[in-house]
């Protein structure tokens, strides 16, 4: 008899084997433990550069006095009469010691009268503001805390700011105008910034106390 083999496509294989279960892997636990913070190099930057932000409270403003107060209260002290006499001038308008030793830009509804009285013996200088103004501006040294920069509005009335550097200390002034434009603007004073400025459209606005 005659054996006629299978046709190889016939022909199925056996399926493997089933491989055995493995047990599920334990779940991971993560073990690392965070360091301490590092501090914000961006804002201790800013502060070594600008000062302390300018106060918005009046918790704030008060700490910010004592600490200026602290600092400059020596130069203060040691003013001659005639520079001391112009400052009580400008805190008689009602102007704080942060504003002032920030150096905000004030304008006095005065008609130009502590121009006239305090030009004399200040030096004649130039500078940024109010450019479409001829009046010449003025800048008066008062040591230990800068320069009175001031002059006349377009109005006629007196403005001033105190900068913590003449303009012929090319070195400070310039870096001052530096810091100023990269604060966006603030003004620079001895004892830090302030977001008083004309160019911003926020001068202090004082009125006249004769």
């Amino acid at each position: 008899m005659r054996i006629t083999p299978a046709r190889p496509e016939l022909v199925r294989p056996r399926p493997p084997p089933p491989s055995p279960r493995r047990a599920p892997a334990p779940a991971r636990v993560d073990t690392f433990t965070p360091g301490p913070r590092l501090p914000d190099l961006g804002a201790a930057l800013r502060e070594r550069l600008l000062g302390p932000d300018y106060p918005t409270t009046a918790e704030q403003r008060a700490q910010d006095t004592e600490r200026l107060l602290a600092k400059f209260g020596p130069a203060l002290a040691a003013l001659g009469p005639e520079d001391r006499r112009m400052l009580d001038q400008i805190s008689r308008l009602g102007m704080s010691p942060v504003d002032l030793l920030r150096g905000s830009h004030a304008v006095v509804a005065d008609g130009g009268r502590l121009y006239d009285a305090w030009r004399d013996g200040a030096t004649p200088r130039i500078s940024s503001h109010y450019p479409g103004v001829p009046t010449q501006q003025y800048e008066r040294a008062l040591p230990g805390l800068g320069v009175l920069l001031f002059g006349k509005d377009a109005s006629g009335n007196t403005w001033f700011q105190l900068e913590a550097h003449p303009v012929s200390d090319l070195l400070g002034h310039g870096g001052d105008f530096v810091m100023h434009v990269l604060s966006g603007g603030l003004n620079i004073g001895p004892g830090g910034t302030s977001p008083h400025s004309e160019t911003r459209g926020d001068a202090l606005q004082l009125p006249d106390a004769p």
